[in-house]
């Protein structure tokens, strides 16, 4: 059986198989204005970088992928400053703790943890807690610029951890670009 092949049943084996996604026109959750496209091959979603070296898989195939896009919705829709905004999500990561995603949000120049699963994403007000609390971080304010320069700090980052989260989003994982609501064009891809 072809490398690739087994990697896939391991994928599935691993994550479950989840609802089999349609075009962006006609998915569900009202998300009709959202378009996701990958950022780079799928296979580099195999590929961790030292800090995500356990198991990992593209979102689009999680199945909280639905509530992701529900709650990046909202997040533009309660935050965006821009008519449009990108976000980048990085693969799943599944460790003994759970599974998580990082997500690179380039208009609001921030990095979001979320830890998944997420249920229920607006009605539980996911969006603004991520947003407001400890799992966003504003690469304006956040950032030490080297390692020792956090020191023990629980709200900083240095910038070194940044610049990984952000290539491993831009380069494994997934460009979703999502209007603010109220913007009349469809959503735009590369």
């Amino acid at each position: 059986m072809h490398l690739c092949g087994i990697n896939l049943i391991v994928a599935l084996l691993t994550f479950g198989v989840g609802p089999v996604f349609s075009p962006a026109g006609e998915m569900p959750g009202g998300v009709a204005a959202v378009q996701t496209t990958r950022t780079h091959e799928d296979k580099g979603a195999q590929r961790g970088s030292e800090e995500q070296n356990g198991e990992r898989a593209p979102v689009n195939l999680h199945p909280n992928h639905p509530e992701i896009l529900t709650m990046l919705k909202d997040l533009a829709a309660r935050f965006g400053k821009t008519k449009w905004n990108t976000f980048y999500v990085s693969p799943v990561a599944r460790k003994a703790d759970g599974e998580s995603v990082y997500v690179y949000w380039k208009e609001d120049n921030s990095i979001m943890i979320l830890d998944l699963p997420l249920k229920d994403a607006v009605r539980e007000e996911t969006a603004f807690w991520v947003y407001t609390g400890k799992a966003r971080i504003d690469l304006a304010k956040s950032v030490a610029p080297a390692e020792d320069k956090v020191g023990s700090s629980t709200f900083l980052v240095s910038k070194q951890w940044v610049d990984r989260i952000i290539k491993d989003c831009m380069s494994n994982g997934r460009r979703i670009v999502i209007p603010k609501r109220g913007a009349k064009r469809k959503a735009r891809t590369r």
